[in-house]
């Protein structure tokens, strides 16, 4: 607790994990540095000409202070640019300023749920892409919602995470 405690006042977070007789590994995630580090891996491109020196970006939507800044690093440490919102409402408004390569939202929302932050998106962009997360099985819901939109069940690694982003994006299929 003390380990997570610090990692908390610092804006990062940690990740326990544990195998019976193999040993428990736990890490501490930060936000990247805010100045460029000479190790600082390459930044993940476009695979459009005109924005090929840009990293695509991705809007996370999630109520959970905790899951949001989760998703936040590790996309950040991809290279990818993060946007975030804590709600539904603030995330459509933060999509049409930005109109980003991927929409991350949480299913689950009091107030402007997942399922309707999709449908304002996609009224405005109809083959934007989207990848729904969630803590719960709501499978059925996600499909009738946005068919071709995958769902990353909570609570799920960074490697899980990078695996459904290139999988949700359009330069990936």
């Amino acid at each position: 607790s003390m380990v997570y405690g610090m990692a908390r006042q610092s804006g990062g977070t940690t990740r326990i994990a544990s195998t019976p007789g193999k040993g428990t590994a736990v890490s501490l995630l930060f936000r990247k540095a805010t100045e460029a580090a000479a190790d600082t891996p390459a930044p993940v491109e476009s695979s459009t000409s005109e924005a090929a020196a840009e990293p695509l970006s991705i809007l996370v939507i999630d109520d959970d202070p905790d899951v949001r800044d989760f998703i936040i690093s590790a996309l950040e440490e991809q290279g990818y640019g993060v946007s975030d919102a804590s709600d539904g409402e603030d995330g459509v408004k933060r999509f049409e300023q930005m109109r980003p390569d991927l929409v991350i939202v949480d299913f689950i929302m009091p107030g402007l749920s997942g399922a309707d932050v999709a449908r304002k998106i996609r009224a405005k962009v109809a083959d934007q892409p989207i990848l729904f997360v969630s803590g719960y099985s709501e499978t059925d819901a996600v499909k009738r919602t946005a068919p071709d939109a995958p769902l990353l069940t909570k609570p799920f690694r960074a490697d899980a995470l990078h695996k459904a982003v290139r999988g949700a994006l359009p330069s990936a299929r």
